[in-house]
């Protein structure tokens, strides 16, 4: 149902005994949540259960805010006849068309045929109107490409199928913002584009909807509150999933051979283990706060040439300078105006990549790295790449190759104390073990660590001094070599 300029489904048709036993009731729940009182409970009796949480409400069915419902063909007849005159009085019953003749029914089906699109959003269509005309009517729609059904009271798909059955030239058909609960079996249509967002389908019936489109290409489900969803999208070539609860990128969608994802607004944090098809990727604002996972990224994703990533917490505190730098070097990528490579990145956060750009970043970034600034697993694929398009030292790739790094751990810059550590242990395990060994074991907040970058390059005249602050850090991502030296500065008691 309409009302005002909100849309909303009717849960509730009876009485409340705080209204009296003559008032019809109605219980909605709101497309629009906001617009909700309570969840379909008064003075603690449920009448229903709304889907998200306070989107329900009760108003009287003799409300005169109530919208009028609709049928397609008079919407039509109202947005794309000229004649107003003659809008208002036709009805297609046998006595109108008689008493204004053949010829204006001609016309106005001579004006249909060149139709191309029809925009009916928000005119509260809930069927076609069966009549003696409707044949005639539809017939006449036979070249519409695209049709935008948006926001209107469709409730069965059956009522969908019936329209688009007579359109079969049909190529986009937009349902966003209606609330369909059954009838998800039609005749097929050789549709391209299906647009069905904020339509809150249940996964299951989604399948079903696919059957009816063996040719589809595009499909739209952002906002259905989606949180575990699988389809046989393989024929499919773009997918949106965006505005929607994923804890995660379901596995099947890996998978499948759609190129073109949009996973923006959802809850993603991790990257799986799988290699992908996909090549247009968009993840903004969703909950990735690691660089494991942008380094996942490259490897899950080798044919990636566009991504959206921007807005996830672990840009929070870096300029965009500096995140675009990160994401440039660790991800491969190429110049748009290059000699196309496949398997490199163009387009970064809707900007297409320059050459000198990803020269200055991906330098930047290694000096960073070298300097412990920034860190990289030094033994993966992509560190090594770098290094040898620079032609760099390749042993700077291996430095955290061998397992085992024999530390030498200095307190008050007295004797040595040699000590060997696997490049998994994190600076906490290093903290405890100098606690117990060196310190009697004295609390791990009562001292520092600290190294020196620089420690084994000649003739530095000035040390670089790093702090090992990070306690969840593993030794392997500072790079340390054989014999490095770690100093422990006592702090106050």
């Amino acid at each position: 149902m309409s009302f005002e300029d909100d849309l909303g489904t009717i849960r509730y048709i009876g009485t409340l005994p705080e209204w009296g036993p003559n008032v019809k009731v109605l219980g909605i729940e709101w497309d629009r949540p906001e617009r909700g009182k309570n969840n379909g409970d008064i003075n603690g009796v449920t009448y229903f259960q709304p889907i998200i949480c306070n989107s329900g409400s009760f108003i009287k069915s003799s409300n005169k805010k109530i919208g009028p419902r609709n049928d397609f063909i008079s919407a039509v007849q109202d947005k794309y006849h000229s004649d107003t005159t003659f809008r208002k009085d036709l009805k297609f019953g046998t006595k109108t068309v008689e008493s204004y003749g053949f010829s204006k029914l001609n016309e106005i089906q001579s004006n249909f045929r060149n139709l191309k699109s029809l925009s009916l959003q928000r005119t509260n269509i809930v069927s076609i109107n069966r009549n003696d005309d409707t044949k005639n009517i539809m017939e006449s729609l036979e070249n519409v490409e695209h049709l935008d059904l948006s926001f209107n009271l469709f409730n069965n798909f059956q009522q969908v199928g019936e329209i688009i059955g007579y359109l079969p030239n049909l190529k986009s058909l937009v349902l966003n913002g209606n609330r369909f609960f059954g009838g998800f079996t039609i005749s097929q249509h050789n549709l391209k584009i299906l647009k069905l967002s904020a339509t809150n389908i249940e996964p299951e019936n989604l399948q079903q909807i696919l059957n009816d489109f063996p040719n589809l290409d595009e499909l739209y489900l952002a906002g259905n509150n989606y949180n575990n969803l699988e389809i046989n999208s393989n024929l499919l070539k773009l997918l949106d999933l965006s505005f929607n609860n994923f804890l995660h990128i379901p596995p099947w969608l890996l998978r499948s051979q759609t190129l073109n994802v949009n996973l923006s607004d959802n809850h993603i944090s991790t990257i799986p283990h799988i290699v992908s098809n996909i090549s247009i990727l968009d993840l903004r604002r969703n909950q990735i706060k690691s660089w494991d996972t942008i380094d996942q990224i490259y490897l899950s994703f080798p044919h990636l040439a566009e991504l959206r990533i921007n807005d996830n917490p672990l840009f929070d505190s870096l300029s965009i300078e500096e995140m675009t730098i990160n994401l440039i070097a660790r991800l491969k990528c190429q110049g748009s105006k290059e000699k196309p490579l496949p398997n490199t990145l163009k387009k970064l956060n809707g900007s297409l990549l320059k050459t000198d750009e990803i020269i200055n970043a991906e330098l930047y970034f290694i000096s960073k790295v070298k300097q412990n600034v920034y860190y990289i697993e030094r033994d993966g694929r992509r560190w090594r790449e770098l290094l040898e398009k620079f032609n760099m030292d390749p042993a700077l790739a291996v430095v955290q190759a061998n397992v085992n790094k024999k530390l030498n751990l200095i307190l008050h810059h007295n004797v040595k104390k040699p000590r060997v550590f696997l490049k998994d242990n994190s600076i906490l395990r290093l903290k405890g073990i100098v606690s117990k060994t060196m310190l009697n074991n004295a609390s791990i907040l009562h001292f520092k660590l600290y190294y020196y970058v620089n420690e084994f390059e000649p003739d530095t005249t000035i040390k670089i001094k790093q702090f090992l602050d990070d306690d969840l850090s593993k030794l392997g991502n500072y790079g340390f070599l054989d014999n490095q030296t770690i100093f422990v500065e006592m702090g106050q008691q």
